[in-house]
């Protein structure tokens, strides 16, 4: 559709802001001087860490007693980024049709008090490796949570099961392999209908709005084409950075992952199931790469984030920048991010892209015993037909308003181009390629809410207050 051709912003903060650079040209210098080896020594060596970081406390059988670290460590509670800033936070629990139990945050009003109509509920979700801590980590008047508050919106702040704040289950433990046995299409699958059910009985309200980060908008992306009766409960969708396609990923972590099978090698091997930060060698990756002060800090804390998927030091308080990966990652499944390196490793197979289900190979979690000489029927187990399905595009018919980073290696805005074509005309409203921009920005960024944050809240208003026709109208004169 024409609305898929992206415009691009060039919006700026009206306080001035130091020139950008090329923060991985500067990472690799960095890590050279410091470790005195080659280009590629020093990714490898970053990745090393990364690797680390991200390995469940099941692979890792060390002694607490020989780091002098916070170990256990303290939970994080959503109540420390809220409450202190003069807002109301409940705490609510979904529980999806396969039992996993849900973590919702609500801020249900502004910092005013109530008043006024009743308010249409917005749902605000996370990304991958992220927890609903992303949408409240700045001050209130940077941060999307607190403005859609202050703007008149019922704020709902879910988390995907398997991270931090949502670990729990009707049945199984997270010492449990059966437990982490799922991936973002189940997600899309189970978690987000289960969320959206309950939101809209809480609230009593006909619809409700969504806006998706990451994995957060793929998800409900997912969703639509699989439940085409979603759109009868989503009013509009703003979908930040999503990653539908990774054909022309560019991020070095995802790449090497790629490339060495490292998610297939822990996938079969069994160590290691999951992935979070609530495990001590995590634990010891983030307080030596990223301490109270001093070392290496703006180096190898910013490394971290910088190989996996990106940001724009001018879009950040780097002041604040330990608070911010003290709450990552957040946890997930092995097969999760194996899911996203199926797409990859099959965009750069067949030179286009690829999403679909994901493809469980030989590695059934619940393998059925009759099948077990038979190569391949771990996916006729899991599907109908043996054949993993693709999610089909064209089905989706949720109203979409879409931003990507014009320098985002992970959500590449030619990929999320190239996806939105194959929706139906009438679905995307608006697609934007957001300058200076990069991954992480649409939800850390101090500055959004001059050039990116205010456009956004007036898409949802006019979605709120408009049936389709209407809005289709109201996008057609502007």
């Amino acid at each position: 559709p024409a609305s898929a051709q992206p415009k691009t912003t060039k919006k700026h903060d009206p306080h001035a802001r130091r020139p950008c650079h090329d923060h991985n040209l500067y990472l690799h210098q960095s890590i050279m001087h410091v470790t005195n080896i080659n280009w590629r020594g020093s990714c490898l060596c970053s990745l090393t860490l990364i690797l680390a970081a991200s390995l469940g406390g099941e692979a890792a059988r060390l002694d607490p007693g020989s780091f002098p670290l916070d170990w256990p460590p303290q939970p994080v509670k959503m109540d420390d980024l809220v409450v202190p800033k003069g807002y109301l936070l409940e705490k609510h629990f979904a529980t999806t049709s396969d039992g996993y139990i849900l973590s919702l945050y609500r801020i249900p009003f502004g910092r005013a008090g109530r008043g006024g109509p009743p308010r249409a509920p917005l749902i605000l979700q996370h990304g991958i490796f992220d927890t609903s801590a992303t949408w409240v980590l700045n001050d209130p008047d940077q941060s999307l949570a607190f403005l859609a508050a202050e703007a008149g919106w019922d704020v709902w702040l879910p988390n995907s099961r398997g991270n931090d704040f949502s670990l729990e289950h009707t049945t199984l433990d997270i010492s449990q392999r059966e437990y982490w046995n799922f991936t973002f299409g189940t997600m899309a699958e189970e978690d987000l209908p289960a969320i959206m059910e309950y939101v809209l009985e809480k609230t009593r309200h006909p619809k409700l709005a969504y806006v998706g980060h990451s994995q957060g908008a793929t998800q409900l992306v997912a969703a639509s084409s699989r439940h085409p009766e979603l759109a009868e409960k989503v009013s509009l969708a703003v979908l930040l950075a999503p990653v539908l396609s990774m054909q022309r990923v560019d991020s070095l972590l995802w790449n090497f992952l790629a490339k060495l099978n490292v998610d297939r090698l822990l996938a079969l091997s069994g160590l290691a199931f999951r992935i979070g930060q609530s495990n001590l060698l995590s634990r010891t990756v983030i307080q030596l790469a990223c301490p109270s002060g001093g070392g290496l800090e703006p180096i190898l804390c910013s490394s971290i984030l910088t190989l996996a998927c990106g940001f724009n030091e001018n879009q950040l308080n780097m002041t604040r920048f330990k608070d911010y990966v003290k709450y990552l990652p957040g946890g997930t499944s092995i097969y999760n991010a194996q899911h996203w390196l199926q797409l990859l490793r099959g965009a750069r197979r067949l030179g286009r892209p690829v999403f679909q289900s994901y493809s469980w190979g030989d590695d059934c979690p619940r393998r059925p015993p009759f099948f077990w000489w038979e190569p391949g029927t771990c996916n006729a187990w899991a599907y109908r037909d043996g054949v993993v399905p693709s999610y089909d595009l064209s089905k989706v018919n949720i109203p979409l308003v879409v931003y990507a980073g014009e320098g985002d290696k992970l959500g590449v805005a030619q990929d999320t181009a190239d996806a939105l074509a194959a929706m139906p005309s009438q679905t995307v409203l608006n697609f934007t390629t957001v300058h200076d921009y990069e991954h992480l920005d649409f939800t850390w960024s101090v500055v959004a809410k001059y050039d990116l944050y205010p456009e956004i809240l007036e898409w949802l208003k006019k979605g709120s207050s408009s049936a389709p026709n209407a809005l289709m109208h109201v996008v057609a004169a502007d």
